[in-house]
């Protein structure tokens, strides 16, 4: 069976080649500093987008006066909050890498990660110091900081307190030629299978990404409406949805530190959400938990589910509940990525194909490229005709392992060779596949669908 490239519906984009920052803040859609960016759920405490972009350049010229430099590596350690995303710009700021890790490790997890990825820097929520203080012992790091309050048990400025009273400083640009090099994130991840590894996502992987976003799913949403913010902004599924994609087109995000299904309801409630963002075990609540009927939650038009595969079954029953409650159509869909595909590979885009929304887990995103391939021969398996059969029916390919090649495509695990070779298939041609360890097929419409994992599926740690 020859190879059997499959391409996204769309066309490919201009990709822009630009360092990440850079590209977050251009704001193509235009705002307004005033405008909120993120609103804590709880105390509504805010942070303007004027707000973040000055207190940015403030921690950044703090961080570099600390000794942050181009090439290091710096954990950060918290749960979501209003600055996490300030933090995690001023590294980035300094020319640093950063690497963000679940707030639920404990200090032999977290000792792991630090050791992986070489980092000189931790910093920390003021509830997690201890922990981060221990994990450190033993490793490369040579200061922890503390993220949030004035000062320190010792009287140190935290970074919440350099954002506030350092003179703005400025952010260092990547050239276009170390895009492809220069790592933006190292996010943990136990890969396709086995122990915790460091992916490295550049600073090309992560705005290719943000650009498919927008091109494939984020042109279905309202981006004048608010969205909720509750998944670990440390998983890349968060990282870039309320973190780059979000913020580059201007979307005001409401912040819960962690999940609770009672702020959930009452931030759609109070502020009229129109699409969540969340993963199955959410949806499993929204359908089941009684206390669901004690908010309104009439605005929601769409629901996208990522991160682990939710069942078609699921999806209908919420359908079907809020029809009887409301007399609206709710739209429930899936998306597809990994942590090494930063992490967007495949979505249903509700403007095209809101119909056959449950068909699949959608079609490809823009400038990526599937090969379905048969895990004994290793040989491509049979695609499907290149016609629907009529009346609205539609053919499939044989079921195949899915491997995918595309510039959000990590260059493959931090520190760790035989990982990385392990992971990818190089071609004749030269290209670079990534063995992403599903099972899927390809139908004539263009729609994958998820049937099995030959490894372990990935977990959302915290």
């Amino acid at each position: 069976m020859p190879v059997t490239i499959y391409k996204s519906p769309s066309p490919d984009l201009e990709l822009a080649k630009v360092d990440l920052l850079t590209f977050i803040f251009s704001y193509p859609l235009g705002v307004s500093d005033s405008k909120p960016l993120y609103i804590d759920a709880i105390s509504s405490k805010t942070r303007t987008f004027g707000d973040v972009k000055k207190r940015t350049r403030s921690l950044t010229k703090g961080l570099q006066d600390l000794g942050v430099k181009e090439g290091d590596v710096v954990t950060f350690f918290s749960p979501n909050s209003i600055d996490y995303a300030i933090n995690c710009y001023a590294i980035i700021g300094c020319g640093a890498t950063v690497s963000p890790v679940s707030s639920a490790l404990n200090p032999t997890e977290l000792r792991h990660q630090l050791a992986t990825a070489e980092s000189k820097f931790i910093i920390a929520h003021s509830s997690l110091l201890a922990t981060a203080r221990a994990a450190a012992k033993g490793t490369r790091v040579e200061r922890v900081l503390q993220a949030d309050g004035q000062k320190d048990d010792s009287g140190n400025d935290t970074t919440e307190t350099l954002a506030t009273n350092t003179a703005p400083g400025k952010l260092v640009t990547i050239p276009a030629d170390r895009l492809s090099t220069q790592i933006a994130f190292i996010c943990f991840s136990s890969g396709t299978t086995g122990a915790a590894k460091g992916v490295i996502t550049t600073h090309e992987n992560i705005v290719a990404n943000i650009q498919q976003w927008n091109a494939h799913l984020a042109r279905d949403l309202d981006h004048n409406a608010p969205l909720i913010a509750f998944l670990p902004m440390s998983h890349i599924y968060s990282l870039n949805l309320h973190l780059c994609t979000f913020v580059h087109v201007t979307t005001t995000m409401i912040v819960l530190s962690k999940f609770d299904l009672d702020v959930y309801l009452s931030a759609i409630q109070r502020y009229k959400v129109k699409d969540l963002i969340l993963v199955p075990p959410v949806m499993l609540a929204l359908a089941k938990d009684p206390r669901v009927q004690n908010y309104d939650i009439s605005s929601l038009e769409s629901i996208m589910s990522g991160a682990a595969p939710v069942s078609v079954a699921l999806m209908q029953s919420l359908e079907t509940q809020f029809k009887k409650r409301y007399g609206k159509t709710l739209h429930c869909f899936e998306a597809w990525g990994m942590t090494e595909t930063s992490p967007l590979g495949v979505g249903m885009p509700m403007a095209l194909h809101a119909e056959k929304r449950h068909q699949g887990i959608g079609t490809i995103v823009p400038n990526v490229q599937c090969r379905l391939v048969d895990a004994e021969s290793g040989k491509d398996v049979a695609p499907p005709a290149s016609e629907n059969t009529g009346s609205g029916s539609f053919t499939m390919s044989e079921v195949g392992e899915l491997y995918i090649s595309g510039p959000n495509i990590c260059a493959g695990y931090y520190r760790n060779e035989k990982a990385t070779k392990d992971s990818f298939s190089i071609d004749d041609d030269g290209r670079r596949w990534f063995m992403t360890g599903d099972i899927a097929t390809i139908d004539s419409d263009g729609i994958v669908k998820i049937h099995d994992r030959s490894k372990v599926w990935l977990c959302l740690p915290g």
